[in-house]
């Protein structure tokens, strides 16, 4: 059986052995920095630095590309320069691929077989906008570099209000409730200026103010339209235009027999 003296001495020594591991974490951080201020070229080059393999979680070729080009030609393929500089290797990544990637989370490196393995996030379409432009849930306008884009249904939204560009917020109208009445009324397109907001669905066009598309309002307007197309078959024109009664104007199908 160890003695008290015997224990003592063990747990002082794994005391001053963790001391000694958390001073020398310090003594290698500080050496890093130092190479990184006063000699950038022994950083660039020195072997255990080097990035030679990516491991990424997606197999899309487009992004893989993109994150290999900025590694390489931006980051010098150097784990240092890329760590010291995570949120501008974010950036360049964003801007290179049209704002399709959202973000880059670092998962490891092995400085022996120069292998990093990146955690890529991506956007997903809810609308287009102009025929163009990609649109995000957290409002993004990207390009999208995924499967056929031609296979997602997407709610349309015509807008010249702006001259847009991949990058920039789209904030004429809540987009929210936008896919509120795609959702909900299969509207599959949308005219939007600053004030109107024009919704199309099959059978209905339903002229809208912008400024009424809050929550409380959608409300209101979605009970609005559910008693309409009870009353009312067929296509119509329905204003909501911030009066307590709804002006309807009713299309009858023609029968060409």
């Amino acid at each position: 059986m160890l003695s008290y003296h015997q224990i003592l001495t063990m747990m002082e020594g794994g005391k001053w052995n963790s001391i000694f591991f958390n001073l020398l974490k310090v003594v290698l951080f500080t050496s890093i920095f130092a190479l990184i201020i006063f000699s950038p070229s022994i950083v660039k080059t020195f072997p255990l630095f080097q990035i030679k393999h990516l491991e990424l979680n997606t197999n899309n070729p487009k992004v893989e590309q993109i994150v290999k080009g900025v590694v390489e030609k931006d980051f010098h393929s150097n784990i240092v320069f890329l760590v010291f500089n995570l949120a501008l290797f974010k950036d360049f990544l964003q801007k290179k691929s049209k704002f399709y990637i959202k973000g880059v989370n670092l998962e490891g490196f092995s400085p022996f077989s120069g292998t990093l393995s990146l955690k890529i996030t991506s956007r997903r379409p809810i609308a287009i906008v102009n025929n163009r432009y990609f649109l995000s849930k957290d409002q993004y306008l990207f390009d999208f570099l995924g499967e056929n884009k031609k296979k997602f249904n997407l709610l349309q939204i015509e807008d010249f209000t702006d001259s847009w560009q991949y990058g920039k917020r789209y904030t004429t109208v809540d987009i929210n409730a936008l896919v509120f009445f795609y959702k909900n009324f299969d509207v599959r397109k949308a005219k939007v200026n600053k004030e109107l907001v024009l919704l199309e669905s099959k059978v209905n066009k339903l002229f809208l103010k912008n400024a009424d598309l809050t929550h409380n309002r959608i409300i209101n307007i979605s009970n609005t339209l559910l008693r309409l197309n009870k009353l009312v078959d067929g296509k119509k024109t329905i204003e909501l235009l911030g009066r307590k009664a709804a002006y309807v104007k009713i299309f009858k199908e023609r029968n060409n027999e």
